[in-house]
């Protein structure tokens, strides 16, 4: 409990035993198999599974504005949600602001990011993340660096809707976007990307999922895709088990690092995202 002034804030935190549970659920691992030393990395968490487990603390009553990284250990991971918990309370809840959302109306903010439309002010932002070295292979120009004005000039090609991704202070980190849709038959291409330091951290994950979500009650899409490679599929793996399904494989289809990459095609329809919305991913 902590006083300031003539208010009494009352700080109600989960067990070290309770936590600990709490991230062996998510890791589908016994507590008892969890060493306080190990990496989230090392548990086989990916930037999905950082959101579940955010919901999952959350739903046991306790949301935490936590920073996690891959590296994070899970004693780490505890002393960080111990202090966060006490500095919300008493600093008045630094977290997003989180307006009532509906069905009909779904919010664009979640627990560490929201989207925002794509500003005029934002393109520098956008420019620096599509073009840096560790992304930019990964994303829309696959290496290439086109110049300022032909990335303006080319950002909405072929895009059905995009939004910036901003973290708590309003900066932006990234950007999420459906392109090619297909209104007639029911479709649409989704992608997400973010700034190298946020890779892993379930931000990018989090911002697809508030893409999702708005997608599908804006529009009467039957099915969402998304085209990734083999490089790029280990910080979504569980997303396999959870989210989309392969539907199909293009062998060698990009060439990176000396080497050539098989490119994948996920899927994601309607009746397998009404379920996910019933799960701890739906809590968003």
């Amino acid at each position: 409990m902590s006083v300031i002034g003539t208010s009494i804030v009352r700080i109600k935190l989960l067990s070290k035993e309770l936590f600990v549970s709490a991230v062996a659920d998510v890791a589908r691992r016994a507590p008892e198999e969890l060493g306080f030393g190990e990496s989230l990395e090392s548990l086989g968490f990916d930037s999905l599974t950082m959101v579940e487990l955010r919901l999952v603390l959350e739903g046991l009553g306790s949301p935490t504005t936590i920073e996690i990284a891959p590296s994070t250990t899970v004693d780490e991971l505890y002393r960080q949600y111990s202090r966060v918990q006490v500095d919300d309370a008493v600093q008045g809840a630094q977290r997003l602001s989180r307006p009532v959302a509906t069905d009909l109306a779904p919010s664009l903010e979640g627990r560490v990011v929201r989207i925002r439309p794509v500003g005029a002010d934002d393109l520098p932002a956008q420019f620096a993340i599509a073009t840096n070295q560790l992304q930019g292979c990964r994303w829309r120009y696959r290496g290439s660096i086109p110049s300022y004005d032909s990335f303006v000039a080319d950002f909405s090609a072929n895009v059905l809707t995009q939004f910036s991704v901003c973290d708590r202070s309003g900066r932006v980190v990234g950007l999420v976007v459906a392109y090619g849709a297909d209104l007639r038959n029911g479709f649409a291409n989704i992608g997400a990307v973010v700034a190298p330091p946020l890779v892993g951290t379930g931000a990018g994950a989090e911002a697809l999922l508030l893409l999702i979500r708005h997608l599908f009650a804006t529009w009467n899409f039957r099915k969402l895709y998304a085209e990734t490679t083999d490089m790029s599929l280990v910080s979504v793996r569980s997303a396999l088990d959870d989210l989309f399904v392969i539907e199909g494989t293009m062998k060698d289809r990009y060439f990176y690092g000396g080497r050539f990459w098989d490119a994948q095609i996920l899927v994601l329809d309607r009746e397998r995202w009404e379920k996910v919305r019933t799960g701890p991913l739906g809590l968003l």
